[in-house]
């Protein structure tokens, strides 16, 4: 069950509930319920029966949650009509990959006080970046 609702994570987000993105932030909120219980909860570095703890994890997995919800369905954060231009709340002029991408991953790296989730974040990142690298490689 997740620990948080549909309702916190849109308040972060700042997005009126439609049908599309109703599915797409449940979607993004069992997601990060799954990722918070395997990874940091199973970690052992958070006790579910200290208040504290449970506070924590509902933040962690409310930010991740807007994090995917971003990753998946971008928002845009400013528009211009003159020679069109549109800006995406996501990072993509860094490398970054992960949890990076999103002001709401950044968010999550800085609530998990375990390390757990930026530690797979930064294992995920390099072993995305080595089989890039890998791949690059192959070709002629």
């Amino acid at each position: 069950m997740p620990r948080t609702t549909e309702v916190r994570v849109r308040r972060i987000l700042k997005v009126k509930p439609n049908a599309v993105e109703e599915a797409a932030l449940t979607e993004a909120i069992e997601t990060a319920n799954i990722l918070v219980s395997r990874l940091c909860v199973a970690s052992g570095k958070y006790d579910e029966t200290v208040a504290a703890d449970v506070l924590i994890l509902e933040q962690i997995e409310r930010y991740l949650a807007a994090h995917f919800f971003c990753v998946f369905k971008p928002r845009v954060t400013s528009e211009k009509a003159g020679q069109v231009s549109v800006t995406y709340a996501m990072n993509r002029q860094r490398d970054d990959i992960g949890l990076g991408m999103t002001s709401y991953g950044q968010q999550v790296k800085v609530l998990d006080v375990s390390g757990t989730l930026k530690a797979a974040d930064a294992a995920q990142s390099a072993e995305s970046a080595t089989s890039i690298t890998s791949l690059a490689s192959e070709i002629p």
